[in-house]
């Protein structure tokens, strides 16, 4: 982010205004910068650190060094992304208490009897949950309460059967009536629909709903909704977590502070220790609030719930036409990464009822400059179908929103070659006869890549043959086999073809274990 800013205030203080109308407005937003960093003297080209462009959990490091006792860290930790052997030796340290004769040990005995006395599965039980302790610390008080609990419970169902109820026809002779229960709709499930799910062949009644694909999934979703209520073994399992998870969590922080390091939610957690409550903030709020004026944040469909009550506290006091504004920048359907505890439903609820005291306008962002038309048709049409077709806040629900293409079609667009059981050496022979099978100017054109498991990697064999000169591939795919390891979570193969080249893939490859990576076919090719 940092280097695009400082590129777009070279070109503006450089170049001429571009033709095209959005970086025509890039470019004199960029002027008025420059002209601003004249008047205030900043030199923000020469002093670029001044931009204060980071990560929020940057950010939230930066607080807690400010406030070391407030965010109860004392000497600064190192940050880690991935603290599974700190969850499992605070989950170990935790079980270890069955030993004690307080009640603590009564819990674990507990949580113990429930799982057959099986230490690892208590222990990943555990781990797991302090690796999501960021969406259950919130409500931990509240959660040890069975009424609170099992209310939750019927909402959900009682909810799932208002989304029956407004997904079928109202001239169908089975709709149920307004009062109906879950047992109603369950009952009417098993009537119309086969144990797997699919509408049942010799009910008229069900090839009547044929077709209508979102009752047919909620139908069967019904049929596996919990209960109402807990039987008094299951509650008493659940009881023995739930007065655990805070023993945990001291086990958690213990470790973190053994070995001096701690993952992201803890140090999130400390930045709003350090910030204070609404009616006691620490001096760093009240100077954070003085000095803060402009929030901007990208990529807020990865928002966590602890990310957001740090907005919200940043913001807290903010009122309208005061001059200070927050500008939230993201995209929910990217939120199928789930990128570490990220919660999209923040994001809805963000849109619509702002954050804390600032509310928000939503600007819905509707053109493609990436692609031609022909992809953006076929996309548009692809996830339309596939993505749930309402919002909903409660699940993360996200519809798919079209596209508009700013390109023109070119020739070609999406084909799709399905493999599947992970049959890797097929998918890359089928690859090796589709680049066979286009002109040079045609793969002059094209970068193919097609997608496997990221421990195929290293296990394949690719031996290229070039017809107007000789490559030596091996030291390139080594370098490109190490850059994909490193780079992509999922291993990517990407071919590009120039016109006196050609890539084949030795036909034994079908009789190797796992697939096939990378490989250029031009001495200039760099895998990026």
């Amino acid at each position: 982010m940092r280097s695009r800013v400082l590129a777009a205030l070279a070109d503006a203080r450089q170049g001429p205004p571009p033709a095209e109308a959005h970086r025509a407005l890039t470019w004199e937003h960029a002027r008025s910068a420059l002209e601003h960093d004249r008047r205030h003297g900043w030199r923000l080209e020469d002093n670029p650190a001044r931009l204060r462009i980071q990560t929020i959990d940057a950010l939230c490091a930066s607080l807690t060094r400010h406030m070391p006792v407030m965010s109860a860290f004392g000497a600064q930790p190192e940050s880690m992304d991935d603290a599974l052997p700190l969850y499992r030796e605070a989950a170990r340290a935790t079980l270890a208490l069955i030993e004690d004769e307080g009640a603590a040990g009564e819990l674990v005995a507990r949580l113990l009897a429930h799982l057959d006395n099986n230490l690892a599965v208590a222990e990943g039980l555990i781990a797991d949950m302090l690796a999501r302790r960021d969406h259950w610390l919130r409500t931990l008080s509240a959660g040890r309460d069975r009424e609170a609990l099992e209310g939750a419970l019927r909402e959900e169902r009682q909810a799932h059967v208002a989304r029956v109820m407004a997904l079928w026809p109202a001239d169908s002779a089975l709709r149920p009536s307004a009062e109906a229960t879950v047992e109603d709709c369950r009952h009417l499930a098993e009537t119309l629909l086969t144990r797997a799910g699919t509408w049942r062949k010799r009910r008229p009644e069900a090839q009547a709903l044929d077709g209508n694909e979102p009752l047919r999934t909620a139908l069967h979703a019904l049929r596996r909704l919990p209960p109402g209520a807990y039987s008094a073994q299951q509650w008493d399992a659940l009881e023995a977590i739930l007065r655990l998870l805070p023993v945990a969590l001291a086990e958690l922080k213990l470790a973190f502070g053994a070995h001096g390091r701690a993952d992201f939610v803890e140090i999130a957690q400390g930045a709003l220790a350090a910030l204070g409550e609404s009616d006691a903030p620490t001096d760093l709020m009240l100077s954070l609030d003085y000095r803060i004026r402009h929030i901007l944040v990208d990529e807020f469909q990865d928002t966590s719930f602890t990310q957001y009550r740090l907005l919200q506290k940043l913001t807290e006091g903010w009122e309208a036409g005061d001059g200070r504004t927050l500008f939230l920048v993201g995209d929910p359907m990217q939120s199928i990464y789930r990128f570490r505890e990220a919660e999209v439903g923040l994001f809805l609820k963000a849109r619509s009822e702002g954050i804390g005291c600032v509310r928000l306008e939503a600007l819905r962002l509707s053109a493609n400059f990436r692609s031609q038309a022909n992809i953006v048709e076929w996309v548009n049409g692809a996830f339309s179908r596939v993505m749930p077709a309402q919002e909903q806040v409660a699940s993360g629900a996200v519809p798919y929103s079209p596209s508009q293409a700013v390109h023109r079609a070119l020739d070609g667009g999406v084909s799709v070659h399905a493999f599947f059981n992970g049959d890797s050496a097929a998918e890359a022979l089928a690859l090796h006869r589709a680049i066979d099978r286009k002109t040079p100017q045609a793969i002059d054109r094209h970068l193919v890549a097609a997608e496997t498991a990221a421990d195929h990697i290293g296990r394949a064999r690719v031996i290229d043959r070039c017809r107007a000169q000789r490559v030596e591939p091996e030291d390139r795919c080594r370098s490109a086999r190490r850059r994909c390891d490193k780079s992509l979570g999922a291993a990517a193969l990407v071919v590009l073809a120039r016109k006196s080249l050609q890539v084949r893939i030795e036909r034994r490859l079908a009789t190797v274990e796992r697939l096939a990576i990378m490989r250029l076919v031009d001495r200039s090719f760099s895998p990026r």
